[in-house]
């Protein structure tokens, strides 16, 4: 049975940006269904406070605060009707055809467990600021254009990460996935199997599977064959790599076998794929 968490949907919206005062309702308070988020979000508070709690941790977001929150973490929120700001939802998919391994493993290391926060100071929540009000202008864009500001807008964060105003104290399975992600990001392309990472981590492969579970709602297994899968469709995105190029890239010697490991995880062909993409560019 295909892994359906890959299928490609040309109809899924990219980044959606809107404002916090919008999402208020008419109660003093409008609370959001908890649940484990299924796509990136960004909370910019411009005035007022945002009451959070992701994975167990209360948070209050006052003014010049942003917030980055990644899927897999569990997020109640509530918003009070005088608060300005935005919120950012950026598709899963999307965002791994933004950013290259590396800087997908700086997400996943620093932020799985926990949520990332930081006060800015006012010329920089007036760039951020700024960088949002054009992806909301640009949201109807072309492809390559929503990629452009999303790459921009993480980059943006990556460049803020030092100032980080929350200290969360480390605890054994954080540490696990975080030297999970880090391996997985430096040997993906030639290890595919769980007991790799498990024997480099002194684990057994189910132990890791939960360990990596009960961090990001997802396996180990999961998160391997989402990066060969999202890697896949990065190069491909590029124009100038064909199928050949891409599957000996990604650590496959018979390119009949990518063919069939990319169409059993995403429900289509590599052919097809690359068409829809060449389509949208």
């Amino acid at each position: 049975m295909r892994n359906t968490n890959f299928v490609t949907n040309p109809l899924a919206r990219p980044i959606a940006v809107t404002s916090l005062k919008e999402q208020a309702m008419a109660d003093a308070l409008t609370y959001f269904p908890s649940g484990k988020l299924s796509r990136f979000e960004i909370i910019l508070v411009q005035e007022g406070h945002y009451d959070i709690e992701v994975n167990g941790y209360p948070l209050q977001l006052t003014t010049h605060t942003a917030c980055f929150l990644i899927p897999g973490q569990f997020r109640l929120a509530a918003i009070s009707e005088n608060v300005k700001g935005f919120h950012i939802s950026i598709s899963e998919e999307y965002f791994h055809l933004t950013l290259n391994q590396g800087l997908q493993q700086f997400y996943h290391s620093n932020f799985l467990a926990h949520p990332w926060c930081c006060k800015l100071d006012k010329e920089k929540a007036s760039l951020l600021e700024l960088i949002l009000s054009v992806i909301q202008r640009e949201a109807s864009a072309r492809q390559g254009i929503i990629l452009g500001w999303l790459k921009v807008l993480l980059e943006y964060f990556e460049w803020e990460h030092t100032e980080a105003i929350i200290e969360f104290p480390p605890r054994r399975d954080q540490e696990i996935s975080r030297q999970f992600f880090k391996l997985l990001a430096d040997h993906f392309t030639m290890q595919k199997r769980v007991s790799y990472y498990a024997r480099s981590l002194s684990l057994t492969p189910s132990h890791l599977n939960q360990v990596i579970k009960r961090i990001s709602g997802y396996t180990a297994s999961y998160h391997i064959q989402r990066c060969i899968i999202m890697e896949a469709k990065r190069r491909a995105l590029d124009g100038d790599k064909s199928m050949k190029e891409i599957s000996y890239a990604l650590g496959f010697d018979d390119i009949s076998h990518f063919s069939k490991y990319f169409k059993n995880n995403t429900g289509v062909s590599f052919s097809s794929f690359k068409k829809l993409v060449d389509n949208q560019q």
